[in-house]
């Protein structure tokens, strides 16, 4: 189980993640981490969380977390908001098939803003842009609502 959570505020952002991961091998045994890194940073300002599988694609050889590790080196460079975008279109270019959540939250010189995308589907939405501040989270749902 996980649990993501993002706020965006006047002056900047914050995130914070879980770091138990639980995945199955290909002979369907299960193990379970608790040194997991489900968050990566794109340069200063933006932030993107991830939860859901462990590995993103079937044959489950690349971690999410290392894809999104590749996705900062080539996409730190760009335009915040068209992080999310670009993300989705390497995930769909690599044909990864995991099931993941990805908050992405950044804030650029003017607003604060939070995506919402969803690689099962395939969908981006954004939860908060336009001056709006607040927070979003996903994963464990009913943990999370405790503690906010």
């Amino acid at each position: 189980m996980s649990l993501i959570i993002g706020f965006v505020l006047r002056d900047g952002i914050i995130a914070a993640s879980d770091r138990c991961v639980t995945h199955h091998d290909a002979n369907g045994h299960t193990s379970n981490g608790f040194d997991s890194r489900k968050m990566a940073l794109f340069g200063t300002r933006t932030a993107v969380l991830h939860c859901g599988n462990y590995f993103a694609d079937s044959d489950k050889t690349t971690p999410v977390q290392q894809f999104l590790e590749d996705c900062t080196k080539e996409f730190s460079a760009i335009d915040p908001k068209a992080i999310p975008i670009a993300i989705l279109n390497k995930w769909i270019a690599l044909g990864y098939t995991g099931e993941n959540i990805m908050l992405i939250l950044g804030h650029d010189n003017e607003e604060g803003f939070i995506y919402r995308l969803d690689t099962k589907n395939y969908s981006i939405d954004c939860k908060f842009s336009g001056g709006k501040f607040g927070g979003t989270w996903d994963g464990v749902t009913g943990i999370a609502t405790s503690i906010m």
